[in-house]
C-alpha cells in the first residue's frame, strides 16, 4: 500500500508541470488568428491558359523547272574552195590553108553493097547478129534469088537455112519450118550431111518453142545420129 501511494504521488508531481504549461499558454495575450474566410470564387482553381498553337510552317516555295539547255548549233560546214578557172588556151594562129570539111557520121545500119550472092548472104547474117531482122531478111532473100539465078543449089540451101533461123527469131514458126525443110531437101540431094544435121537441130528447137518436147527430142536424136555417121 505504501508503495502504491508513493507511485501515485510521483505521477501527480509529473502531471503538475504539464498543467502549468497549459495554463500559461491559455493566458498568453497572443490571440489566435481568425480563420480566413474563403469565398467560393477563391476556392475554385483558376483554369490554366491554353497553350498558344504553334505556327504552321510556311510551305517551301516550289522550285521552278529549269529550262532545258538548248542544243548547241552544229557548226556550219566550211564552204568548199571554188576551183580555180582553167587558163583559156591561146588561139592558134590562123593558117592560110582552108579547113577540111568534117566527115559525116556513119549511118546506124549502112547498106551493104554486095557484089556477089555470097557477099549478100554474109551481109544478111551480119544484120541478123545485130538484131536488124528486117534488113537481114531483105539481104538474105536477095542472095537467094542471086544463087537461084546462077543455079547454085548449095548457095540456095544456105539462104533457105538462114531464112528459117530468121523466122525462129521473129516468131514465124510456120514460115521457118517451111524454109528449113526446103533447105534440108536440097542438102539431102547434094549429100550434105552436116547441113542436114544443122537443119534438123533447128527443127528441134522450133518444136521445143512450140511446146512439143517429144517432136523436138526426135529431131535432136536424128541430128546426132547423122553427125556420128559423118565422123565414121
Amino acid at each position: 500500500m505504501a508503495k502504491s501511494k508513493a507511485k501515485a504521488e510521483k505521477e501527480q508531481d509529473q502531471a503538475e508541470p504539464e498543467s502549468k504549461e497549459e495554463e500559461m499558454a491559455a493566458a498568453s495575450p497572443v490571440a489566435e488568428a481568425p480563420e480566413a474566410q474563403t469565398s467560393p470564387e477563391q476556392t475554385e482553381p483558376e483554369p490554366e491558359p491554353e497553350p498558344e498553337p504553334e505556327p504552321e510552317p510556311e510551305p517551301e516555295p516550289e522550285s521552278e523547272p529549269q529550262p532545258e539547255a538548248e542544243p548547241e548549233p552544229e557548226p556550219e560546214p566550211e564552204p568548199e574552195p571554188e576551183p580555180e578557172p582553167e587558163p583559156e588556151p591561146e588561139p592558134e594562129p590562123e593558117s592560110e590553108l582552108e579547113p577540111e570539111p568534117a566527115a559525116e557520121p556513119p549511118a546506124a545500119n549502112p547498106p551493104v553493097r554486095s557484089g556477089t550472092p555470097q557477099q549478100a548472104l554474109d551481109a544478111g547474117r551480119e544484120r541478123l547478129v545485130r538484131g536488124d531482122y528486117r534488113a537481114a531478111w531483105e539481104q538474105t532473100e536477095a542472095a537467094l534469088e542471086a544463087f537461084r539465078g546462077v543455079d547454085d543449089d548449095a548457095g540456095a540451101a544456105r539462104c533457105l537455112f538462114q531464112l528459117g533461123v530468121l523466122g525462129l527469131f521473129q516468131g514465124g514458126y510456120d514460115a521457118a519450118e517451111a524454109h528449113l525443110e526446103q533447105a534440108m531437101a536440097i542438102q539431102k540431094k547434094l549429100g550434105d550431111v552436116a547441113g542436114q544435121a544443122d537443119a534438123l537441130e533447128q527443127l528441134g528447137l522450133l518444136n521445143r518453142m512450140r511446146g512439143s518436147p517429144a517432136h523436138a527430142l526426135a529431131y535432136y536424136q536424128q541430128a546426132e545420129a547423122m553427125r556420128e555417121e559423118s565422123h565414121d
